[in-house]
């Protein structure tokens, strides 16, 4: 059952779901929930991260999203990575739009770790980080206290196997199946 959680998760970080593509382009409740469940601390970390001021960060995301809705229908999908390819531009746009709107009269302020390059390496860290947390969130929910901690000490740590087994009194094979 674990395997197949990973294989879940495997299939998250490099794909948006064809299924919640369809639901959000009929508008359907349930698809823009998980949408905004999985996007939002996403998006909003990275521009977080970027430097960019929480009130900044928090209408940036409220444009995107505005326009995630209104433009969906033109996004075609082109294999693993073009939704989230499709939605930083929409993003790399709407910083641009924001600080134009905003700072008119204004010089700019260059943001911290801009940069076509920069800016798809950090969506992409923040897009995996995210969608990991999650995961390890999600099977903890679903662990015995006992082999979560198994777990975070053999993954987390340089305790070893054998050490593992002694603390608990299991064998070695025990504790490296509970990591896996």
């Amino acid at each position: 059952m674990l395997s197949s959680r990973f294989a879940l998760i495997e299939i998250i970080l490099h794909t948006t779901s064809l299924t919640l593509l369809q639901k959000l382009r009929i508008q359907d409740p349930e698809g823009w929930e998980r949408y905004t469940k999985l996007y939002l601390p996403l998006l909003y970390k990275w521009l977080k991260n970027m430097g960019i001021s929480e009130e900044d960060a928090q209408d940036i995301c409220q444009e995107v999203f505005i326009n995630t809705y209104t433009s969906l229908s033109s996004f075609e999908h082109h294999g693993k990575g073009s939704f989230r390819k499709w939605l930083r531009t929409i993003v790399n746009r709407r910083i641009s739009d924001h600080y134009r709107k905003k700072e008119k009269d204004s010089p700019v302020v260059p943001i911290k770790g801009s940069g076509p390059k920069v800016l798809s390496e950090s969506w992409e860290n923040a897009f995996v980080n995210e969608v990991y947390q999650h995961a390890l969130a999600l099977i903890r929910q679903t662990t015995a206290p006992r082999d979560w901690e198994i777990f975070e000490k053999l993954h987390f740590s340089a305790t070893t196997s054998q050490e593992i087994a002694e603390e608990y009194k299991i064998t070695a094979n025990t504790a490296a199946i509970i990591r896996c």
